[in-house]
């Protein structure tokens, strides 16, 4: 009868007995401590040994195509999982040599398990976690194995940080751009704010030369007016000689001519009767010419004419002006611009704060199982340095603590280069195996001293 019960926490190996696997041709191990070392020379099978506890209980994944020894017909791994209290779970693994494999998980009392792989998975860590290899292994891998050990996915928070910093560095590159532009045009900070009209200018030119004309035309009249003056003096003073000599001859003719007298005076009181009547007409006549001269004087003393010149020379400098002005105008554009990439720039670069922030609460709340233990996006952080600067002893033990978390309910962890500790080392991990209550098996090559499980040929040394 078939009986299903709940993972034990903590469990370690008990027994790894194996029988015609690859080059192990039989070897039984029941570990005495929290450090087994598995020792030999080259190709003597201690790999295939201890390869088969992953054979046996970690499915298909983890086995090759073709485990059986050389001339075996059939294959064996038996795993006795327990704790101090006793054994829990009897794992039995064959293979045959028509190609056919078994998996059982029995009971101690020898209650059989149904679906033996998916009892077996239900506390299966990560069996090929090997300490050494984490504290050899990239910072990149590390840091997956942390995010995988405090079920952290930042992927979302990856890919929005990759978008966010493409979109800065494209920012940042049009801001450099526009920078560029800013600089290469020339600023004129006496121009106007606006463009000069042209249209403007010239129709202010056509006005200005229109009241000149009218100016001109006035001065004109007022120089006829003052000529005209002159003119009708000019005629008053001969009239006034004619008058005078006439006045004389007809005297003369008096004297000459007595018996005419009278005649003649009565010609003489007629013609000075009509000279001074001719004289005053004439005065009149000269009188409102200079009137009307004076009057015009006035009028020409006031007149001031537009500074024609003045705004032929706006004309001549519009367009200078205005390119001055547009000038101007693009550089605001573009500083605007400018500022408006600067302004998305430092938005972005706040949002890849925020993100590397969010990150680090989440790290800090992760729960690791080493204090001080965290990391960055590019390195492992032990105390605040880099884990790579940190001691051997602490590199150690923090990979030992690792292992232990990765496997919190076997906790069974193997180092496949063990030749690279030195007694130190194996001692300090010893140490933490003990105090992490966890198992770690190291295989290391020797010349067949008697370290540990020696194992030759495919066989325990006895």
């Amino acid at each position: 009868m078939e009986t299903e019960q709940e993972a034990p926490g903590s469990m370690r190996i008990i027994e790894l007995r194996v029988q015609n696997i690859m080059r192990c041709v039989a070897v039984s191990v029941r570990p005495d401590g929290a450090l087994i070392q598995i020792t030999g020379k080259n190709k003597a099978g201690k790999s295939s040994y201890l390869d088969s506890m992953l054979f046996a209980l970690s499915g298909k994944r983890h086995r090759p195509p073709a485990p059986l020894r050389e001339g075996a017909e059939v294959g064996e791994v038996f795993i006795d999982l327990g704790t101090d209290l006793g054994s829990k779970y009897l794992v039995t693994w064959r293979c045959y040599l028509n190609g056919k494999e078994e998996l059982f998980v029995t009971s101690p009392e020898g209650a059989k398990y149904g679906s033996p792989q998916k009892l077996l998975s239900s506390f299966l860590g990560d069996l090929t976690f090997d300490p050494i290899a984490f504290s050899e292994m990239g910072a990149a891998a590390q840091i997956k194995v942390l995010k995988q050990l405090g079920g952290l996915d930042f992927t979302d928070m990856d890919l929005r940080a990759i978008a966010v910093y493409d979109r800065r560095t494209l920012t940042n590159g049009k801001a450099k751009d526009l920078e560029a532009q800013v600089v290469a045009i020339t600023e004129y900070p006496d121009a106007p704010d606006q463009e000069v009209s042209i249209s403007e200018l010239l129709n202010q030119q056509a006005i200005a030369m229109e009241k000149k004309s009218a100016n001109d035309f006035l001065r004109t009249e007022a120089e006829t007016a003052v000529a005209a003056v002159a003119l009708s003096e000019s005629q008053y003073s001969r009239h006034v000689e004619d008058a005078n000599h006439s006045e004389k001859t007809h005297k003369a003719e008096i004297d000459r001519l007595r018996d005419e007298l009278r005649r003649q005076e009565e010609l003489l009181s007629n013609l000075v009767s009509s000279n001074a009547e001719a004289g005053l007409g004439c005065q009149s006549e000269v009188n409102g010419l200079s009137d009307e001269a004076d009057e015009l004087a006035k009028k020409v003393e006031g007149l001031v004419d537009p500074d024609i010149d003045a705004i032929a020379e706006k004309i001549e400098g519009a367009e200078e002006t205005n390119i001055q002005v547009r000038c101007n105008q693009t550089r605001d554009t573009l500083r605007f611009k400018l500022q408006e990439a600067r302004d998305a720039s430092i938005a972005s670069s706040a949002v890849l704060v925020a993100i590397k922030e969010d990150k680090k609460r989440q790290i800090a709340q992760a729960n690791l199982p080493v204090e001080g233990l965290g990391f960055d996006d590019d390195h492992v952080i032990l105390n605040g340095l880099p884990f790579s600067q940190a001691s051997t002893s602490e590199q150690l033990s923090t990979s030992v603590a690792i292992g232990a978390a990765l496997n919190p309910k076997l906790g069974v962890m193997r180092i496949k280069n063990g030749s690279l500790l030195d007694s130190d080392s194996l001692a300090e991990m010893e140490k933490q195996a003990e105090k992490m209550k966890v198992q770690i098996w190291v295989e290391k090559v020797t010349d067949g001293e008697d370290i540990g499980i020696v194992i030759e040929d495919g066989r325990r040394r006895e």
